[in-house]
């Protein structure tokens, strides 16, 4: 059960961080934030294949820990909060 929950949250942050967010006009372009957001995005996106992909191809559920699952519903509330922003998780200046 942990593991639908976590490739659906890992879902959440990959749409949010890599499909949905747009930069405003007048933003400034920050390499350290781009560098982050980028592997925030590959590693959850990542994690959501492999979780699928198991439940799909073999049949089981692989085996996910409560504690990552809640790491990744508070990292979600986050980046939902942020409108996939992370520069305003971090909040670098």
């Amino acid at each position: 059960m942990a593991s639908v929950i976590q490739a659906a949250l890992c879902a959440v942050i990959f749409i949010m961080i890599g499909l949905r967010y747009s930069p405003y006009p007048n933003s400034r372009y920050k390499l350290s934030i781009s560098l982050i957001a980028w592997a925030a995005c590959a590693v959850t996106g990542m994690q959501c294949v492999s979780l699928v992909g198991r439940m799909v191809l073999e049949g089981e559920f692989a085996d996910a820990s409560w504690f990552n699952t809640a790491f990744y519903a508070l990292a979600a509330v986050l980046v939902w909060r942020a409108r996939g922003n992370v520069a305003r998780i971090v909040q670098v200046d």
